[in-house]
């Protein structure tokens, strides 16, 4: 029965070798807890591997997850009571699961589930309308390597009566049901097993998941010769019997070398992208596209380079013709940039009088990518200005080396204007004459007469 985890609970494991390495260690256990557990949250032994198998009556086989990328529902989430296979490599094999591995995801799982994480994935499912029963066999385009690797998840022939089975073979000879190949850059070839318990018309039907690249992937059958070109949705339908060799490959997954794509994405924003198809073997007709369709730039007969110029952010595809069996290469992609870097003066404030360097300018920095370098035209390398009055230009540059620049101009509160007015322009000895102050914004007064007289009142008599 379930369990609450006062302490983390043992799974029990034992390891054996009997020279099988995709089989060798594997061990039914089950989610001791109350409630569903995150697969990547129970704590595993250094020898366990990263995978887990669980049986799903209603394909009638084993579904199968394994770092990250899983099978159906399979998602990293195992239901309380489930139980599933764990593949155990050595004797370093304890594995507990305590409380911190709940999660709330009472439908998540085999039996529902969530978003698989986008990587380049082939799923290849198998069924028939003879029964309710199918099975599925998984290549992962990253992260491996055609040889059997730790990632590799073993097919397990356990199964319903009925079920077919369908898997993948690595280059030693190992059935996988799921196969981290790696990526590819020349052609590739892979055997495909199949499997039945009824003789009668089964369908493979193709899934891929973010497999981008400029490659003619197709089925054949080594039976009837037949080559099915495999695109998101691709079925093929054949007929086996239960008597088929097992142990002798009915299909070969085909791969073309990809074509290269490159794509150069703008480091200063606007219209600088790039992308560029390398075609070796031409020649052969080039058609870019938006993100629904339109057509932006055929070239045709092209060997060698073809480029696509002064492409602005956004999702676009590319469409290679001929494309071999396949007839069209199709491959998406996207620019992406950061926004322009835009240096804009929010406001200006005046110096207080016509000499005080004490103007305001107050900048604002848009786009580009932070950190950014100030230099204004009289030296100074604040964000904002404190000047005199006068014209002045900025130059702001970001970490990648784009600029953005401005002009402001300080203007100059009206100043003090000193002035004054005599009432005589002559005068005799001993006559006194009226200075009267005419002076502007003017709050204290200084007045030298050139005599060694003076006078502090706004408007001063003297002799």
């Amino acid at each position: 029965p379930p369990n609450i985890a006062q302490t983390p609970i043992t799974l029990p494991m034992t390891y054996t070798n009997t020279g099988h390495i995709p089989i060798d260690g594997l061990n039914m256990v089950s989610n001791p807890l109350p409630s569903p557990i995150n697969f990547t949250s129970i704590q595993r032994g250094a020898n366990v591997a990263n995978i887990y198998w669980i049986f799903n009556p209603a394909t009638g086989n084993t579904l199968t997850w394994s770092n990250g990328v899983g099978q159906g529902n399979a998602n990293g989430t195992i239901q309380s009571s489930q139980g599933f296979w764990l593949q155990t490599t050595g004797s370093t094999l304890t594995t507990t699961v305590s409380e911190t591995a709940k999660v709330l995801a009472p439908t998540g799982g085999v039996f529902g589930g969530a978003e698989q994480p986008a990587v380049p994935v082939l799923h290849l499912a198998l069924s028939s309308n003879m029964n309710s029963f199918s099975d599925e066999a998984t290549v992962v385009f990253a992260d491996g390597s055609p040889a059997y690797n730790s990632k590799d998840a073993a097919k397990i022939t356990f199964a319903s009566p009925g079920a077919p089975q369908l898997s993948v073979r690595s280059s030693e000879g190992y059935d996988l049901a799921i196969d981290f190949y790696g990526a590819y850059s020349d052609a590739i070839t892979m055997p495909v097993m199949a499997r039945v318990a009824v003789a009668g018309t089964y369908t493979i039907t193709a899934n891929m998941v973010d497999i981008q690249n400029l490659s003619c992937m197709t089925l054949e059958d080594l039976v009837t010769g037949s080559i099915t070109p495999l695109t998101d949705g691709a079925a093929y339908s054949f007929t086996m019997d239960p008597t088929d060799s097992a142990t002798t490959p009915r299909f070969l997954l085909h791969a073309s070398a990809p074509l290269p794509l490159q794509v150069i994405e703008p480091v200063c924003g606007g219209n600088q992208g790039q992308a560029t198809v390398t075609v070796n073997h031409g020649p052969l007709n080039i058609n870019w596209t938006d993100a629904f369709g339109n057509t932006l730039l055929q070239q045709t007969d092209v060997n060698g380079n073809a480029v696509f110029n002064n492409i602005p952010a956004g999702n676009y595809a590319v469409h290679v013709a001929p494309g071999g069996a396949c007839g069209e290469l199709v491959a998406d992609f996207n620019i992406t940039a950061p926004p322009a870097l835009e240096a804009t003066v929010d406001n200006t404030s005046p110096a207080t009088c016509p000499n005080s360097p004490d103007g305001l300018v107050d900048l604002t920095t848009l786009g580009g990518t932070a950190p950014y370098v100030y230099l204004w035209s009289n030296g100074s390398t604040d964000e904002d200005l404190v000047a005199a009055p006068g014209s002045y230009s900025i130059t702001v540059t970001d970490s990648l080396g784009c600029t953005g620049t401005a002009t402001a101009t300080i203007s100059s509160a009206a100043g003090t204007v000193a002035g004054f007015t005599p009432n005589a322009t002559e005068a005799l000895v001993d006559q006194a004459i009226t200075f009267t102050n005419t002076t502007v914004l003017g709050s204290t007064w200084d007045w030298n007469f050139g005599d060694g007289g003076a006078g502090y009142a706004a408007t001063s008599p003297h002799c």
